[in-house]
């Protein structure tokens, strides 16, 4: 029973990622060649702009990792891209199989609707996350080459030790790794509540969400002749608590730089970063959130199996 259900699992998975592939695959190619781009020809037609430090970073003993550095400043806008288009992907998965009558055919084979729900949600949790890193990797491959293809005629390129650090560059991934579990985690409620949406609502449900946020906000703040209501205050918590967290414990990373040549590692470190990040966030409000999320769920594919016929 065991292999069938993994088999089931695994062919619902690909079918997930062949739905979206286009939110998940060619959306960031796009986006990846685009940047890379531009980047080159902004560096080959703006080369004056670095000349004018060069002076300053050959004659600095500190080495400077320009390569890993700027994949640590790409790491924040891969995590708001992830949660961006999971949160879509959520709110439309859930009803993505009531497309043409194809929950008629769902419905015919031997798999329950918790099952399609979970795997969606496993998709979601794991598979495409595990995308976007990959991305994330092809994109640093594509930013080395450019910056070799820029230090040709640009030799402050070089001055900044173009050369990476393979330990630095594995930290970062660690470091990476870690941040976006632990943001997955703590936003998980949040996607399976807009899933639960769009399995009722379908296409409304991301208006909808916002609106039983604005909603529920107002009512509060009108109930209580204040802003600052235990809903209001859930929600924004449940939004910025893990980039908060990231703000107070990467407080020098604006300092990194090639003049003062404070090194990467002496600020994202996984040895220091994975301890720090577990530590600040609330573990309470973690595993409740979990607990809500599996009621979402659970709900959702009650409402499927009971409510929706075709």
């Amino acid at each position: 029973m065991s292999i069938s259900i993994l088999k089931t699992t695994i062919a619902l998975l690909k079918k997930e990622l062949i739905e979206h592939k286009v939110a998940f695959i060619y959306v960031p190619a796009i986006f990846i060649i685009i940047i890379t781009l531009t980047f080159l020809f902004g560096m080959m037609n703006n080369g004056n702009v670095w000349q004018r430090g060069a002076f300053v970073a050959s004659n600095s003993d500190a080495r400077f990792d320009l390569f890993n550095f700027t994949y640590a400043a790409s790491v924040m806008g891969w995590l708001l891209f992830m949660l961006i288009m999971l949160f879509f992907y959520f709110a439309a998965s859930f009803s993505s199989d009531r497309k043409d009558n194809a929950l008629l055919f769902w419905k015919s084979l031997p798999v329950s609707d918790l099952q399609i729900i979970s795997t969606k949600t496993i998709a979601g949790m794991i598979m495409f996350p595990i995308v976007i890193m990959a991305w994330s990797i092809i994109a640093a491959i594509a930013t080395y080459i450019a910056f070799l293809l820029v230090s040709i005629n640009i030799p402050i390129v070089s001055a900044l030790n173009l050369a990476p650090s393979v330990p630095t560059f594995l930290n970062l991934l660690a470091s990476m790794l870690v941040l976006f579990t632990l943001t997955l985690l703590w936003y998980l409620p949040l996607f399976s509540a807009v899933g639960l949406l769009g399995t009722i609502l379908r296409g409304w449900a991301v208006p909808a969400f916002i609106l039983i946020m604005l909603v529920g906000s107002g009512v509060e703040a009108l109930a209580t002749f204040s802003g600052e209501g235990y809903f209001a205050a859930l929600m924004e918590q449940r939004f910025k608590a893990p980039f908060i967290i990231l703000s107070e414990i990467l407080p020098n990373m604006e300092h990194a730089n090639p003049i003062n040549g404070l090194k990467l590692t002496e600020i994202i470190s996984i040895k220091n970063f994975a301890p720090n990040f577990a530590s600040s966030i609330d573990w309470v409000g973690m595993i409740l959130g979990w607990v809500a999320a599996g009621i979402f769920i659970f709900i959702a594919s009650e409402y499927r199996r009971r409510r929706i016929q075709a």
